[in-house]
């Protein structure tokens, strides 16, 4: 079954979900089409099965993340956007999967929740985070603009790494992401941006 899965991923990020047939899936998994058959009740089952591994596997990963992070809030945040810029997460395989179920969204609405760069679960507890961060440093920011002002810059980079994976530059991306989270909150953050001084 696991076979079958991994095989569909990699299919769908070469060729694209329209382009992804039962067909390939088996050549490339070197299994049969009745396999295939018994396992998944439809192509359609198949690539839910899919996106629901990838999303897990990411909520996995940025739960790891936050439970191993310092217990300081700000660092927690740092947390998040490395687990976004990772390779474990951020790579061509992934990103083609992940772009092609976007492009399903209309037709299949349910994807919806799945494909995005953040689920409700993960931009609750950032809301959580920046309210605290808003409390530490006297701010009064809506954390509901802060955290779509994040996703935004996340999503950008994402379509950036997408369209141009071999000259992608992750910390010059994590740098990106700090310095406006920096200018949000003077002195919780420039010290992970390189030759940048805290002034504050």
């Amino acid at each position: 079954r696991q076979k079958i899965i991994d095989a569909t991923i990699d299919v769908i990020a070469r060729h694209g979900i329209a382009e992804t047939t039962v067909a390939r899936i088996v050549e490339r998994a070197q299994v049969s089409m009745g396999l295939v058959n018994q396992q998944f009740t439809s192509k359609a089952s198949l690539f839910d099965e899919v996106l629901k591994q990838l999303s897990e596997h990411y909520r996995q990963q940025w739960k790891k993340a936050l439970s191993e992070s310092p217990a300081d809030t700000a660092e927690k945040i740092i947390a998040i956007i490395r687990v976004d810029l990772d390779p474990a997460v951020l790579n061509v395989s992934n990103m083609g999967v992940w772009f092609s179920f976007r492009a399903h969204v209309r037709r299949r609405p349910e994807y919806g929740e799945l494909v995005g760069i953040w689920d409700s679960e993960l931009k609750e507890q950032m809301g959580y985070l920046f309210n605290k961060l808003n409390a530490q440093c006297g701010k009064d920011y809506p954390v509901e603009s802060v955290v779509r002002g994040l996703v935004a810059m996340q999503e950008g980079l994402w379509t950036e790494f997408l369209l141009n994976p071999n000259s992608f530059d992750r910390e010059r991306a994590f740098s990106t992401i700090v310095l406006f989270l920096g200018a949000l909150y003077p002195g919780q953050f420039q010290e992970h941006l390189p030759n940048v001084k805290d002034t504050s």
